[in-house]
């Protein structure tokens, strides 16, 4: 967030007439910034609805009930959710739809099947460590890399993929279709996002009518190897 905030002033300074904040995670601080800035600004990735500042992103929330409503379709039960870190209101977003579905199956996510780290392999096999013990049968990862470390972790243990452990992610980088099993992931239009916040961004310049400042795109969900189908 300090680079963040670093970048955004000096884009000021440069005096350009509008900025795409891209992803991330909103503090305070940029909120308050963004709120100040005598330019327009579109953050595209993360919603900003709640704080009034124009977005382009997807509804996380949906997409979490759906996925986990497959999973409890398919026979999961004890669920754990991993965390990043980076976009904070995705990541809040994801754990509302999780908990939205659960709650309507008497299901919880009890506090130590919780896991907040970095977007790196190497904490999720840290994260898959940390929760083993406790036995989940499905995973909920903010992060590619750290779903993938945690399917590894539990490959290394002896456990089936997704025979004994189910795990889907909500990047859907390259990464996810360069492993095996390859991982089930939720899809953003990462090129829609981006396009459709550089018009909202053009309007704003343009002092254009604009319909709906926040605008929701929709998604799709790759059911891949780490799922059982």
């Amino acid at each position: 967030p300090a680079k963040e905030q670093e970048i955004f002033n000096n884009l000021l300074s440069k005096q350009v007439d509008g900025i795409i904040f891209l992803g991330g995670t909103l503090t305070d601080d940029i909120k308050a910034q963004i709120n100040r800035a005598s330019v327009p600004v579109v953050v595209s990735g993360t919603n900003g609805k709640d704080d009034g500042i124009a977005s382009v992103n997807i509804d996380f929330v949906k997409a979490s009930e759906e996925v986990t409503e497959k999973l409890v379709q398919s026979g999961a039960e004890k669920f754990a959710f991993v965390g990043a870190g980076y976009s904070k209101k995705a990541q809040e977003d994801v754990f509302t739809g999780l908990k939205n579905v659960l709650e309507k199956h008497k299901l919880t996510v009890e506090d130590h099947l919780m896991y907040i780290g970095n977007e790196t392999y190497k904490d999720g096999i840290r994260a898959y460590e940390q929760l083993s013990s406790y036995k989940p049968d499905a995973v909920l990862s903010i992060s590619d890399e750290q779903a993938i470390g945690i399917v590894h972790g539990a490959l290394d243990a002896g456990l089936s993929v997704p025979e004994d452990i189910q795990v889907v992610s909500f990047n859907n980088t390259r990464l996810v279709e360069m492993v095996r099993p390859q991982l089930s992931s939720v899809i953003q239009p990462l090129y829609d996002i981006g396009a459709v916040g550089m018009r909202l961004l053009t309007k704003y310049m343009n002092n254009e009518e604009i319909a709906e400042p926040n605008v929701v795109l929709p998604y799709t969900i790759r059911y891949r190897g780490t799922t059982r189908h």
